[in-house]
Formats: C-alpha cells, sequence, structure tokens
C-alpha cells in the first residue's frame, strides 16, 4: 500500500505531502487541486512506462506541469509504498525523482533514486544523477550502469530479474477512471482487454472478456445489475460478423434487447464500476484513482456500489496481494457520508498552492458523529469540516 507521496513545483502542489489510508477520498472547491492530486501518480504512471520526457511532452511541456508561481523550482516527486512483492516480507519502496526542464523540451533528471527497505537492511536499486550513476540489484551486485542520457529514466530500462522491474511494473499497474457515457457505448474490436480504459471506451471488450475468461466474475457483475435495474434480465456482449463486439441488455418486459448507444448514462457508470469491483484479482491494480464518482448516478445506485465496495474490499483483503488501495473524487455530500472520517481529506487552494486538511485530527468532530448529532456529509457541507 502507498504510504505516503510527497510533491514540489508539481502543478499547484508547491510543497506538498499526502499521507495516505487503504481508501481516500478527496472533497473540496473546484480548481481547489484534486485533479492535480491525481495527475502527481498519474504522472509517475507515465514515467514508468513511457519515460520523464513523454510523460511532460504528453502535459505540452515541462513549463505546463512546473509550478507557475514565484519560487519556482525543479520538479520533485517522492513515493512512499510497502506494496511491492519482491519475495521478502515487508519491504518499503521509497522512489524519488527530481526534474529540470526547459520551454524547448531539455529534459534532464538531476537524481533519480529507488531505496529498497526490508529486514532491518536496505539497500539503493537506483543512484542516478544527470544521466550517470548505477542501478543495483537487491543483493548489492550491479544490474547496470546509466546510459549518459539526462533525460532517461532507469525505469525506462527492461532488465529481466532486477528488482526495479517489478516496481516499475507496480507504478504501471495503476487505473485511472473518469468514465464518459458517449464513450462506454462505442463497438469494440473483439479483443481481449485486461483492464477497463481511462473513459470506459473498451467496455464491450472488457465484459467479454470476463465473460469468456472469467465466467464466475461476469456472473456476479450481472447480478449486481439485475439487482439494481428491474426487468433486467441479461447483459450481452455480441459477437458481429465484423469481428467487433457491443454491449446490450435483455429486458423482461421488452421484446427486443437494448443496444450500449440506447441505455442510460447511470445505467453504463454503474455497470463500469461494479465491473471494476468484482473484476478477478489477476485483472485488478493496486490502485485505483475515480474522478468524480457520483456522475450520471443516483443515490440508491451510489449507495450500491459504496456497499459492494466495502463488502469486495473486506474479502480481498484476505488474499495475499490485499485489497486494492483506492482514492476518489466527490462534490456529493452524500458520498462524504459513506465514508468514515479518517478517509476523509480535505483539499483546498491558497495562494495558488494546494493544501489539505485532515477532519479526523479535531476530535470535535468525532464526537459529534459518535452521538450522531451530524452525518460526515452533513458536517462537510455545512463547512464545519473546513475547504468549503
Amino acid at each position: 500500500m502507498i504510504k505516503s507521496l510527497q510533491a514540489r513545483n508539481f502543478r499547484s502542489l508547491k510543497d506538498f505531502k499526502f499521507d495516505l489510508g487503504l481508501n481516500n477520498v478527496l472533497v473540496g472547491p473546484n480548481a481547489s487541486g484534486k485533479t492535480n492530486i491525481i495527475e502527481a501518480f498519474r504522472f509517475l504512471t507515465a514515467t514508468a512506462i513511457l519515460g520523464p520526457k513523454k510523460a511532460l511532452t504528453d502535459r505540452l511541456g515541462y513549463p505546463e506541469v512546473q509550478w507557475k508561481g514565484k519560487d519556482s523550482g525543479p520538479i520533485y516527486l517522492r513515493l512512499q509504498s510497502d506494496v511491492v512483492d519482491l519475495d521478502v516480507d515487508k519491504v518499503r519502496m521509497d522512489y524519488e525523482i527530481e526534474i529540470d526542464g526547459t520551454a524547448l523540451g531539455i529534459i534532464t533528471l538531476l537524481s533519480e533514486k529507488l531505496t529498497v527497505s526490508y529486514a532491518n537492511k536496505e539497500m539503493r536499486l537506483i543512484d542516478f544523477k544527470s544521466g550517470r550513476g548505477i542501478a543495483r540489484n537487491i543483493d548489492g551486485s550491479k544490474a547496470f550502469d546509466a546510459s549518459g542520457d539526462p533525460s532517461q529514466s532507469a525505469l525506462e530500462f527492461n532488465v529481466p530479474g532486477w528488482a526495479g522491474a517489478r516496481f516499475k511494473q507496480y507504478l504501471s499497474t495503476w487505473q485511472f477512471h473518469r468514465l464518459v457515457p458517449q464513450a462506454m457505448t462505442q463497438v469494440n474490436p473483439a479483443a481481449r482487454a485486461v483492464f477497463l480504459s481511462e473513459t470506459g471506451d473498451n467496455l464491450a471488450s472488457w465484459l467479454a472478456t470476463l465473460k469468456t475468461s472469467h465466467s464466475e466474475n461476469f456472473k456476479r457483475i450481472e447480478q449486481v445489475a439485475k439487482d439494481c435495474f428491474p426487468g433486467l434480465q441479461e447483459l450481452v456482449t455480441e459477437l458481429t460478423q465484423l469481428q467487433t463486439t457491443f454491449l446490450s441488455t435483455r429486458d423482461k418486459y421488452l421484446q427486443r434487447p437494448v443496444n450500449a448507444w440506447g441505455l442510460s448514462g447511470g445505467e453504463l457508470c454503474f455497470i463500469a464500476l461494479a465491473s471494476e469491483i468484482l473484476a478477478p484479482p489477476e485483472f485488478g491494480a493496486p490502485l485505483h484513482c475515480i474522478e468524480e464518482v457520483e456522475n450520471h448516478l443516483n443515490p440508491r445506485l451510489l449507495e450500491a456500489l459504496l456497499n459492494l465496495h466495502r463488502q469486495w474490499q473486506a474479502v480481498y483483503a484476505n488474499q495475499p496481494a490485499g485489497a486494492a488501495q483506492v482514492i476518489i473524487t466527490t462534490h456529493s455530500p452524500y458520498v462524504v457520508d459513506k465514508f468514515d472520517l479518517n478517509e476523509l481529506i480535505i483539499v483546498e487552494k491558497r495562494e495558488g498552492e494546494t493544501r489539505i486538511i485532515r477532519p479526523s485530527d479535531q476530535p470535535h468532530l468525532q464526537s459529534l458523529l459518535e452521538n450522531q448529532e451530524a452525518g460526515l456529509g452533513d458536517l462537510w457541507y455545512s463547512g464545519a469540516l473546513g475547504g468549503s
């Protein structure tokens, strides 16, 4: 599980520290920086997969990612995590990267470090500075030297058996979702999909894969949908003559199927999110980031999803990989009310900088909740938690 994220000079995260739990609910005004917090995690994933230069180019260049206020310096990110499995117990991974750049696209990794701590031992797997340095194996032996290219990250190297490659894989499997109902109506290639895409535009392929390869998981998804949508009898992923597939539903009150483009946005979002919760562990991710989870969903569907999330998080907690960590953003007091005080993070912006407040640090709020004097959603909506 990710323990903490530190950021400096990354968008509105001027000097930022975020300690994470299993569930992390970010609330706050528009433009307070909730998306920028998730973007920091997304940037780490992009860096692991594509390298920092491409990650910055995809975000319109270094100046667009760097803090735009005064006293700006290099971008710095630090991630501490206990999740990565390196065949030893209680592993702590500590990754740091510091990046400088110009408007002309010249990128320099001033520093990149990856330190592994376990059983009272510590090993620096990556120690790069401006294109120079060494990467080591967990036993201390040399894995490879830096390439000499100051813009190249050690995580861009694919070295069989190197422990740093497992950390790269860990970052690469994080999933980010900002579901778009219109995108989910698309006809998809009849190809295997091992994860749901960010917008959900591969929903049909994803469900078809689950139906074919993991029928029990698909049946659970279908049953949850049937429980929440009266009349729904079946989720269908038809294979066409053009080797494509699309989602449709069969309803006991209708004579013909309803295709995806005839389904409501709420129904599509519900099915997509339920499929993420009920996906088999091998298709799961250690971290899920979901923006504005309440979009298109009425309170009844939200309650069903959040209850399902709690239920299956408890189930997966007993498995070797543990339950997935979740970061969600929301503007809904109803969603806030379904979480505990220690899972809530208030996000606000002061003088252009994103900062966070933890209401759980205020004992009187816990007392109000325990005495049922107010719900958590009511407290946030009233401004009693701050950040309103």
